[in-house]
């Protein structure tokens, strides 16, 4: 997809495909990126583009693409943005199995970085780049709708795992710490994005999606 569509989040809507991703989840601990959560995601279109409003980055989304074409170079499984702030979150997609963050070797007590992981950082390491070169180009504002636009990337991938408390903190600091070129990449795995998503639903009524 080259353009963004409008959308309007209502809270009944999100609540239903809130509803329906927490049953994904709960039935599945291990889910493949092409074949469940790609699809699945594209069908709910509320709830995709609700992940832009639970970072802290003050995103109201009310713009959407899946498949968004960066510059005929690379694509981002979804693109939510925010109209007014002019504001866009690109969003990796990656397994969600338990073992996706960080996998065992039989020779190795500490356990290493999935590739996975590895992938789903350089490829929003190499969005970044893009738009570096093509900031001040004659397509950025066309594709963003202004030269002002800001970017921000997320990483999507694994579920909640009974890890030992190194590679807890392991994980948080890598969410903390991973930062390319003064911009951040956060890092969030599925039942994070589920929970939080709930938390935001159960505010008062006035502050609500």
């Amino acid at each position: 997809m080259k353009h963004f569509d409008t959308i309007a989040i209502t809270r009944k809507g999100l609540e239903k495909e809130l509803k329906e991703f927490e049953t994904l989840l709960r039935k599945n601990r291990n889910l493949e990126e092409r074949n469940d959560i790609q699809p699945f995601l594209k069908k709910r279109r509320m709830l995709s583009a609700a992940i832009g409003h639970i970072l802290p980055i003050s995103l109201n989304p009310d713009l959407i693409a899946y498949e968004f074409d960066l510059f005929g170079e690379f694509v981002c499984d979804i693109v939510v943005g925010d109209s007014e702030s002019n504001k866009y979150l690109l969003i990796e997609l990656e397994d969600g199995k338990t073992t996706s963050i960080f996998k065992k070797l039989k020779a190795k007590e500490t356990p290493e970085w999935n590739t996975r992981l590895e992938h789903g950082i350089s490829q929003v390491v190499d969005w970044y780049h893009t738009i570096d070169l093509e900031r001040n180009g004659p397509k950025f504002p066309y594709k963003f709708k202004t030269a002002k636009a800001q970017l921000y990337g997320l990483v999507v991938i694994g579920r909640q795992a009974k890890w030992e408390e190194r590679e807890h903190r392991r994980f948080m600091w890598r969410q903390e710490k991973t930062v390319i070129n003064s911009d951040k990449i956060a890092i969030m795995n599925y039942d994070e994005i589920a929970r939080v998503m709930r938390v935001r639903l159960n505010v008062p009524k006035d502050k609500r999606i």
